[in-house]
């Protein structure tokens, strides 16, 4: 059992190790989608102390105004594609969030 835990572990572990990544350090997170559902997806993603929000991505950019208050150093798109060209090395994590009807 112990043998099989520790493999299992260290195969969870593995992709930090192989970007370098301390695992003490803050998931980086991006936010697709940032007003209603979005909204409340990316303000509980930032009440996580091991979390930081590091780009948001909304077709509309006025739905974007609440998000900016959560991190304004955190830059906007409005192309998902962009903002993965961009950053997607500095990005661990996307909460991707569409209305219901999409």
């Amino acid at each position: 059992f112990l043998k099989t835990s520790t493999t299992a572990a260290a195969m969870l572990a593995a992709p930090a190790f192989v970007r370098g990544q301390n695992l003490n350090s803050r998931l980086q997170i991006a936010g697709i989608g940032c007003d209603g559902k979005g909204w409340s997806d990316i303000k509980e993603m930032s009440t996580h102390g091991k979390t930081k929000l590091v780009a948001f991505c909304d077709v509309d950019l006025a739905r974007t105004e609440k998000v900016k208050e959560l991190n304004p150093e955190a830059p906007i798109f409005q192309d998902y594609r962009e903002m993965l060209a961009k950053l997607g090395d500095k990005i661990d994590a996307v909460t991707v969030s569409t209305p219901d009807h999409m």
